[in-house]
């Protein structure tokens, strides 16, 4: 059996490979016919996914490089009118501080501080409805940005009018939820050494941080800030127990909580509440016998003779 099945096997593959040489010299003599008529040998079309994938890549953008592409004057120049934006902020000129904020092009790690720092101008000038129109944008953008849902919860706040507004409360709270007090950032490089003013003279200045912005702002306490922002809401809506353990935290901290406690003291004895108004009465009157000890500490003066 296993004889008959090779002699089977070389009978096979002795007419395959006539076969095969007869299919090559009929293509040879096809080509060789083409090429004497002048002709070129059409390549075939790719298929359709092929033709794709063999076009060109895309140029992708370049990156911005704002941040090492500057040169030292320009970020030395961009320095000093921060500091600048810093100051007339402190002094009360919020309108000139908005208007040198808008002159400045940050780096896109530092650029939404620009953008807080506008906002919190526009809030001293009672402009809300811009100033929440802005902080609408930063807080979608920069969804982990406690100070931006800290400003736009006072927006909300001023610009809801009565009564307060509930979306200021979740702002609040979000504030809370994110607030971070390691702010060591520098809001532009500082790749300069010494650098000649127009006078000649040599000023190594060091670019603003984080945290001096937020000094310069009134911000230098996030959370608790916040936390006694919410409470002044929650009195309101009647949250009175949350609404006074938020204001002992924001009076631990040093914040004039007076008038919240005296209006929690109300509401409370309002609504029946006796020995909570009572305990509270006493935080009233703790707060008032510190300020009159405040009012009363003459410092002493000493002379020279």
């Amino acid at each position: 059996m296993f004889t008959k099945t090779a002699k089977k096997s070389e009978i096979f593959e002795h007419w395959k490979w006539i076969a095969l040489s007869f299919i090559a010299g009929v293509l040879a003599v096809a080509l060789t016919a083409s090429t004497a008529a002048g002709g070129e040998p059409t390549p075939q079309a790719l298929p359709e996914e092929m033709t794709e994938s063999a076009l060109p890549m895309p140029v992708m953008p370049l990156m911005d490089q704002r941040e090492t592409l500057a040169s030292p004057e320009e970020e030395y120049q961009t320095c000093l009118h921060l500091w600048l934006a810093l100051a007339q902020h402190e002094q009360g000129a919020y309108g000139e501080a908005v208007a040198t904020w808008r002159t400045l092009a940050l780096p896109p790690r530092t650029h939404v501080w620009r953008e807080l720092a506008i906002s919190a101008a526009l809030l001293e000038q009672h402009r809300y409805a811009e100033a929440a129109k802005l902080l609408e944008v930063v807080t979608h953008e920069h969804p982990q940005n406690p100070v931006g849902f800290y400003l736009l919860g006072v927006a909300q706040t001023e610009h809801g009018l009565a009564p307060p507004r509930f979306d200021a409360l979740q702002s609040f709270e979000r504030a809370i939820t994110l607030a971070d007090t390691r702010h060591d950032d520098s809001l532009v490089p500082h790749n300069w050494g010494e650098i000649a003013d127009p006078q000649g003279a040599y000023m190594p200045i060091a670019p603003p941080s984080v945290s001096h912005l937020l000094g310069s702002l009134g911000i230098d306490n996030l959370p608790i800030q916040a936390m006694f922002q919410a409470a002044r809401l929650q009195l309101h809506w009647g949250e009175f127990e949350i609404a006074e353990e938020r204001l002992d935290r924001a009076t631990e901290a040093g914040i004039d909580t007076l008038s919240e406690y005296r209006t929690l003291e109300q509401k409370l004895e309002a609504e029946g509440r006796t020995l909570d108004a009572v305990r509270v009465r006493i935080k009233v009157m703790k707060w008032e016998l510190n300020d009159m000890q405040r009012q009363a500490y003459v410092p002493q003066q000493f002379f020279v003779r």
